[in-house]
């Protein structure tokens, strides 16, 4: 069933990427979940992780044909690129903050056909409610108008329309690199459509995105890392003889200690300058300097040399050659005693897709100018500055 209801919303992206390349584009930076627990679809946060949510009876019974299939998988990516799951009401009213997320998305479905149940300012055509306006806008008007509204709004909308997977148990730390992530996914997705294709986005999208100016917008690295570091953080008990634990009234005491260990590879290829070798060994001691045990792996198109790290760069590298990310990754694989918590990969990102998953965790940090994209698969990825120090 998972397999048929696959290929089904593949057909539809294709169909969109005829037409409208960007938000196929999109699409394929989310997870994709099939389950009965959303009424209808949706897009949030599962799991740390962007994802599509979509109830299958809905997808095949309710909408009969690939135009409202579309027209609904277009309405959640317009959320996703508005970035309303990351936007929490603040008040118990969510049921008005929801009709005011779709009032706006709704706006830019173009040609594809407005399913039953959904709301558009059509609807409020006796308030003349003006286009264009921001999430909170339009839910400060429907509160102020609630009275007034409520026999306008289809019966269906209450019955469907949750936006369930907007109500996230990240931390504050985890929603601020899902946006960075979410920042990418849209900078990779303009960068994916052609320069003549960009007229397929309705002119407001396209000013938004220019505002935002992704191709240049600085990611917080520094909360990215430390978050990652810290999830990746194990935690030991080790006992002391030189005095009795004061929380536990024991003897010997009982100490806490906090420790990592890091594989950091390090992209030693011919594309990656001497200036951003340099940089990235102050990233290495940044991290090193937080507490973590480092072990370097330096890597080009194979394995050059591995080392542990403590504080010092190293005389010369070996390497200057092509690109492959798989041989470290196979490292990691073939010496699982060595039981890193977490492999980070500094790069210039200008290599094939590995195809080798790593045993841990991974983040790629990529240098400044380099190639970010879909390619670099199995973990989370972010780009220094230009002013990084």
């Amino acid at each position: 069933m998972e397999e048929i209801l696959n290929n089904k919303l593949s057909h539809c992206l294709l169909k969109l990427l005829n037409r409208e390349p960007f938000f196929t584009h999109l699409a394929g930076h989310l997870n994709r979940w099939f389950t009965d627990t959303v009424p209808t679809m949706g897009v949030g946060i599962l799991h740390g992780k962007l994802t599509l949510a979509v109830n299958p009876a809905f997808f095949q019974e309710k909408l009969r044909d690939d135009p409202l299939r579309i027209a609904v998988l277009k309405h959640e990516l317009l959320h996703v690129l508005f970035q309303h799951p990351f936007r929490q009401c603040s008040t118990e009213n969510h049921t008005l903050w929801n009709i005011a997320a779709d009032l706006v998305v709704n706006q830019y479905l173009g040609e594809w056909p407005l399913p039953e149940g959904g709301v558009s300012l059509s609807m409020f055509k006796e308030f003349k409610l003006s286009p264009g306006q921001t999430l909170e806008w339009y839910f400060d008007w429907l509160c102020q108008n609630q009275k007034e509204i409520t026999h306008l709004l289809p019966r269906e909308y209450f019955l469907n329309e949750s936006h369930t997977l907007w109500d996230s148990d990240c931390s504050g730390e985890q929603m601020e690199a899902l946006k960075a992530d979410m920042k990418q996914i849209i900078d990779h997705a303009v960068s994916k459509t052609l320069q003549h294709q960009h007229g397929s986005l309705p002119g407001e999208i396209q000013e938004m995105l220019e505002t935002w100016n992704l191709k240049t917008s600085k990611i917080d690295w520094h909360r990215t890392l430390a978050m990652f570091t810290g999830s990746s953080r194990k935690t030991s008990v080790k006992t002391t003889s030189r005095r009795a634990s004061k929380r536990y009234g024991t003897h010997p005491g009982i100490r806490i200690k906090r420790h990592q260990h890091l594989a950091v590879a390090l992209d030693t290829s011919g594309s990656v300058s001497s200036k951003d070798i340099s940089t990235l060994f102050s990233v290495i001691r940044q991290i090193w300097q937080q507490g973590a045990q480092i072990t370097v792996i330096e890597c080009d198109a194979v394995v050059r040399k591995i080392y542990e790290f403590h504080g010092k760069n190293p005389e010369e590298l070996l390497g200057r050659g092509g690109t492959d990310f798989d041989p470290v990754f196979r490292y990691l694989r073939d010496h699982p005693r060595l039981q890193f918590d977490g492999c980070i990969y500094l790069t210039d990102g200008e290599a094939d897709a590995p195809t080798i998953s790593p045993p841990c965790p991974l983040l790629w940090v990529i240098t400044h100018g380099g190639q970010t994209g879909s390619h670099l698969k199995f973990g989370r990825s972010i780009q220094l500055p230009v002013d990084f120090d």
